[in-house]
């Protein structure tokens, strides 16, 4: 094999690899972006959900979001956030990508897009991902980017997510500090018990008499206050 094939090998290798990688990372805002093009009905503008759903799942469907919303209501004040909200039965309904089976939320130019599949169809998940919605609403996507790290986002939405394994006690965890050093995403969900980390320090946060509530400290953010100082987060 001469040199001139090996190299058209390893290009296309390499451009294959490429490509998968790019999937992957861009699954999720590429199937929100597109999300007309696979089966699903369409409830309103931004509310989809299986085609093939029967009346009973069309109802378990909007009463998932409102018992979250009513969650996020009840534990932070009124929720403002207008998302993208998509249920789906089979991850593999959307392949080639490749989308997580409980939820996420990306964001699809200034507004937040939930995926909720299978294994996420519970209160729990719905309102943790709604949170994550929330908070993009209240600062915008670019100062989401900048001043809001992982685990405060992370955090937040932890809030109103009651699932037990999160609730790891002292004697589990002795310090949950260690999070707050987490600022990027990919860390965040590489690093062991940081959700659980994560719940517990902006609980004693938001509890704190010296920061504001979570959507008047997100408001001031917005008018330019950095993260830190708002929430009084120690260097």
């Amino acid at each position: 094999m001469n040199s001139i094939k090996i190299w058209s090998i390893l290009l296309s290798a390499l451009l294959g690899i490429g490509i998968f990688s790019a999937t992957v990372a861009m699954s999720a805002p590429i199937a929100c972006a597109t999300i007309s093009a696979f089966k699903m009905e369409r409830l309103s503008d931004r509310f989809f959900i299986p085609a093939d759903s029967s009346d009973s799942e069309r109802k378990k469907y909007r009463n998932l979001v409102t018992k979250a919303q009513q969650r996020i209501k009840g534990t932070f004040g009124e929720p403002l956030a207008t998302p993208i909200v998509v249920f789906f039965k089979d991850p593999d309904a959307f392949w080639p990508l490749k989308i997580n089976s409980y939820g996420q939320t990306p964001t699809i130019g200034k507004r937040a897009c939930l995926l909720i599949g299978p294994k996420g169809q519970n209160t729990d998940i719905v309102a943790h991902e709604l949170v994550h919605a929330e908070i993009l609403h209240r600062v915008g996507a670019w100062i989401m980017l900048q001043e809001i790290p992982s685990w405060f986002d992370e955090g937040v939405a932890m809030q109103v997510d009651y699932r037990e394994r999160y609730n790891l006690g002292y004697e589990q965890m002795p310090d949950s500090s260690f999070v707050l050093e987490i600022f990027s995403y990919r860390s965040f969900f590489e690093a062991a018990n940081s959700y659980a980390a994560a719940k517990r320090e902006v609980s004693n946060l938001l509890d704190s008499k010296e920061t504001p509530t979570l959507f008047e400290g997100l408001k001031r953010v917005k008018k330019g206050e950095s993260f830190a100082e708002v929430f009084k987060i120690q260097s």
